[in-house]
Formats: structure tokens, C-alpha cells, sequence
């Protein structure tokens, strides 16, 4: 769940709000996510832990054996 708000004045957003540890930000911080979301993705795929049934970026299951690196760069031309 997101939800936007405010922090002195300036326009938060939050994510995950409806847990004990939200994820807030403003729009500068927006505004870098957005220009790196190639990069977190790659950093995701990197470093996530690997189970039975989890789901790749297209929405297809990956197998737990496949590396979720070179699966992410399959799905996306060649880039890391």
C-alpha cells in the first residue's frame, strides 16, 4: 500500500504504509529511484534470496537453480 503525505511542508510518498516500517521519500529522492530503477533491479536480481516459486521481473517463475543475474540480463537484451 502507498500513501502520500507531507514532511514540513514538501510532498512525501510511502511505501509499504500500512507496515511498521514504512519506506518514506520525497521527490528528489523520486526523482533518483526513477533514474536508477535499471540499476536497483540489477542490484535486486543480484542479491535476493532464491525460492521455491519466486518470481522473475516478466512475471514468470524461476526455477530455484537459475542464477538470478544472468536471468535478469537474458530478459533485458544483454544489460547488466
Amino acid at each position: 500500500m502507498t500513501a502520500e503525505s507531507s514532511y514540513k511542508g514538501c510532498p512525501t510518498l510511502s511505501l509499504n504504509s500500512d507496515s511498521k516500517y514504512p519506506f518514506t521519500f520525497g521527490v528528489a529522492k523520486a526523482k533518483a529511484i526513477l533514474a536508477n530503477v535499471d540499476a536497483i533491479k540489477a542490484f535486486v536480481a543480484k542479491h535476493e534470496v532464491k525460492k521455491t516459486g519466486s518470481v522473475n521481473w516478466d512475471g514468470s517463475i524461476r526455477d530455484p537453480g537459475e542464477d538470478s543475474a544472468d536471468r535478469w540480463e537474458q530478459s533485458n537484451g544483454g544489460r547488466p
